[in-house]
């Protein structure tokens, strides 16, 4: 009975640090939100398709991704429906979408590694060593400040999904 309490009672502090991490991770890199485009990659993979990320119609980028956009060069069909949904809330151009999308996905996975360790091995301090390591490792860090990146950070978030 006793260790149900302990499990109950660190479950909660557990769901409150995760969502400490969710802020400090965020707030770590909101600075990436300003940042622009880079010039390769985000040039040639996303501006150089308008007509698959219409900041007018959610509905016709839909229709393009998942219907008339074949033989596709990557198939990445959820990135490309994030990046759609970025289009259409905040500019087909505006680089801050992205970035932002990036910021808040990566938040999410950090909090999401934090919660499946502790789930996994029940210890509080170990679960959050190594989702604070996560956050701010350097491998980390290119997928957020990169638009481009945001294949990763979906990846790694289906991958923590428990």
């Amino acid at each position: 009975m006793r260790m149900l309490y302990l499990f109950k009672s660190n479950s909660q502090k557990a769901v409150m640090i995760s969502l400490m991490l969710c802020i400090g991770i965020f707030l770590l890199y909101s600075k990436t939100i300003t940042f622009d485009f880079v010039d390769y990659d985000d040039r040639t993979v996303l501006l150089a398709h308008p007509n698959l990320y219409n900041e007018e119609s959610f509905t016709s980028s839909l229709k393009e991704i998942l219907y008339n956009y074949f033989p596709r060069e990557e198939p990445l069909i959820l990135r490309d429906i994030t990046w759609a949904i970025n289009s259409y809330l905040f500019g087909f151009k505006n680089p801050m979408g992205y970035h932002l999308g990036n910021v808040i996905i990566n938040s999410f996975n950090v909090a999401l590694l934090f919660l499946v360790l502790f789930l996994n091995t029940n210890s509080l301090r170990l679960a959050l060593l190594v989702s604070i390591t996560y956050g701010v490792l350097p491998g980390n860090v290119e997928p957020v400040c990169w638009v481009k990146g945001r294949k990763d950070l979906l990846v790694s978030f289906l991958c923590y999904l428990p």
